[in-house]
Formats: C-alpha cells, sequence, structure tokens
C-alpha cells in the first residue's frame, strides 16, 4: 500500500517519484503500445536505428518494456523511485533537446498525437525539476536503528529492491512483446477483372506499418513483383517490363527528394520515370509545408493511406526488362541513375 509520512517536502516527492511520474511515464507507454507502430519513435532515434540496422519493430516493444520496468519501479520499489523518476525524466528531456536541434515536428512521446518536442519539453523538465527540488528528508536515527544487526544472514549484493527490479523488468518487457501487431487491412481491388496491366489485381493488405526492416539491396537481381512494396501498390508504373524504367519513392517532406526532382527528375534521364509519394500519415498524403513540386517529366503514383510508411526517402529502383538493377534508399540516390 503507497503510504507517506513525515515532512512536507516528504509528501511532495511521494506525489511525484510514486504517483506523478509514473503515471506520466505510464500514459506514454500505453499510446506506444496501443499504436504499435515503429513511426512514433522519436526522430533522432529512428534515424540512429536504421542506419545500424536495427530492427525498429524490436526496438519499439524493447523501449515500451523498459517504461513499463521503470513505473513498476517507482511504484513497488521506494528506495528506487526517486532515483529512477530523475533518469527518466533526465532521458526525456535530453531526447527531445535533440529533436528541436533536428527541427522535428512531433515529439512521439504519446504515438501519434501531434505533441512539440519544445511543448513536450515544458512538461517534463518542470517535472524533473520538481522532483530534483523535493529532496526527501531522512528521519532521524533511533538507538534501535542505530545498533548493528545481530540475527540473519548478511546482506550480499542481491538485496530485496534489486530483486524487485529484476521481476518487474521481465514483467515490463513481457507486456510489452506480449500484445500481438495489429492485423492487416485488406485493400478493395481497383477493378479486378480490368485488362489495364498497370492495375494490381490482387494487391496485398496494408500494414499498421511497413519498412522497419526494409533491405533495399536485396531486391537487386530480383523481380519487382516479388518485392511486396510494389504489391501493395494498387496501380503499378506503366511499362514495368520494358528495356529500362526507373521507380522514385518520395516525399513532400524530405529535402533529398526536393533535391533529387529540382536536379536529375526535371530532364528526361535515359528511361521513363514514375514518381510514387509515400503518405506522411495513415489518414494524410502529406505533411507540414511540403516543398513545392517542380514541373517534370514522370508519371506520378501514390502509396496507399492507412499505414504507417517507415521508409527512408527517397528510394529510386531501375528496373530493366522486369528485373530490378538497382536499388538505393536515402542520399545516395544518384547511383541508380548511373550519376556517380
Amino acid at each position: 500500500m503507497l503510504r507517506s509520512t513525515g515532512p512536507v517536502e516528504n509528501q511532495v516527492g511521494f506525489a511525484l517519484t510514486r504517483v506523478v511520474v509514473p503515471l506520466w511515464v505510464l500514459a506514454g507507454a500505453a499510446f506506444k503500445l496501443y499504436e504499435r507502430t515503429p513511426v512514433n519513435l522519436p526522430s533522432g532515434i529512428l534515424a540512429v536505428a536504421k542506419a545500424v540496422g536495427l530492427d525498429l519493430e524490436l526496438l519499439l516493444r524493447t523501449l515500451i518494456g523498459l517504461e513499463l520496468f521503470a513505473v513498476g519501479v517507482m511504484v513497488f520499489v521506494p528506495r528506487l523511485a526517486r532515483p529512477m523518476a530523475i533518469f527518466m525524466l533526465s532521458c526525456f528531456c535530453g531526447i527531445l533537446v535533440w529533436e528541436m536541434v533536428r527541427d522535428a515536428t512531433k515529439c512521439g512521446c504519446f504515438g501519434a498525437l501531434p505533441i512539440k518536442p519544445w511543448q513536450m519539453l515544458i512538461v517534463d523538465g518542470a517535472l524533473l525539476l520538481s522532483v530534483l527540488i523535493a529532496r526527501p528528508r531522512r528521519a532521524p536515527a533511533t538507538a534501535a536503528a542505530m545498533e548493528p544487526e545481530t540475527l540473519g544472514p548478511p546482506r550480499g549484493p542481491w538485496t530485496k529492491p534489486a530483486l524487485c527490479a529484476f521481476a518487474l523488468a521481465i514483467v515490463g518487457l513481457g507486456v510489452a512483446f506480449a500484445v500481438p501487431q495489429k492485423a492487416a487491412k485488406e485493400q478493395t481491388p481497383i477493378n479486378r477483372n480490368s485488362n489495364d496491366p498497370t492495375i494490381n489485381p490482387q494487391p496485398l493488405p496494408i500494414p499498421n506499418s511497413f519498412g522497419s526492416k526494409l533491405d533495399v539491396q536485396s531486391w537487386v537481381g530480383r523481380s519487382w513483383r516479388d518485392i511486396d512494396l510494389f504489391q501493395l501498390m494498387p496501380r503499378w508504373p506503366k511499362d514495368m517490363d520494358a528495356a529500362k524504367r526507373y521507380v522514385v519513392f518520395y516525399s513532400r517532406t524530405c529535402e533529398h527528394c526536393q533535391e533529387m526532382f529540382e536536379l536529375y527528375l526535371i530532364i528526361p534521364l535515359d528511361g521513363p520515370v514514375a514518381a510514387v509519394e509515400i503518405p506522411a500519415s495513415p489518414t494524410e498524403l502529406r505533411g507540414e509545408n511540403p516543398w513545392e513540386m517542380p514541373e517534370a517529366p514522370v508519371e506520378y503514383l501514390e502509396l496507399p493511406l492507412g499505414c504507417n510508411w517507415i521508409i527512408t526517402s527517397p528510394i529510386v529502383v531501375t528496373v530493366e526488362s522486369g528485373t530490378i538493377t538497382c536499388a538505393t534508399e536515402g542520399a545516395n540516390y544518384q547511383t541508380c541513375f548511373g550519376l556517380n
């Protein structure tokens, strides 16, 4: 049973470290666990994780599990509640400052809710400052408490708080990994009986998120029809089995994509180009402040809504006679254009 006695500082500290901060951390973990999509990870963490090849689904579940573990420690292990609250809030503030430096438009602290990093930093910073100020005061030592222990075995490194924390870590991670992924949503074909070769007669179901395990280099040497990204498209580019063509997947908020259009796609290349726009969210095609699209001799298409697309844009694919001969993701897109 949670109970606080003693000076006002102790009561305030108790309320913060055993009630307010745990509920705050639990709320964020619950939102992320409900949505279960890595796209809500802070942009900095997402960029680093993709750069080093981490499994984003695994990373998300692990971070949610650690947040649940921290909540359990603050509620059930009084001796570690304040240090854990300081540690968690310090980590949150550091990540939020990092996001502000990266000009992130949302922090992902509460899933897809559009909360800006500076707004969340005010709350987390205020909580951290409050926990630091409300330092508990020790009660005067009694004579009994000062007597050396004469009964029981000597205390070793595996004390009761450590054992409790270990158990809570197992529980927190267990909960985070036990919740199943959301089911994919079936797509309705545009016209299953059409003879139009650009219509996908049986598109794949739309997953909750796509791209966490994307390895575009593995596409080289394979037919474009064997690639899930193409099979998710309700409509394909024209002449995909022609001698040579390019397919670029781009976002209207991606700086490299804007550069690609303004420098390389405004003039004809040595093969036709299809430009496939990546939706900014499951419900919106474009995010805030999209760059202006220049006039370019390309075929425009879109990936379907309903999915959190975790793609490092642009993706550039060269297809020759139906086989992928080059595929790049991110800033080195010029490689597939033969410009490097």
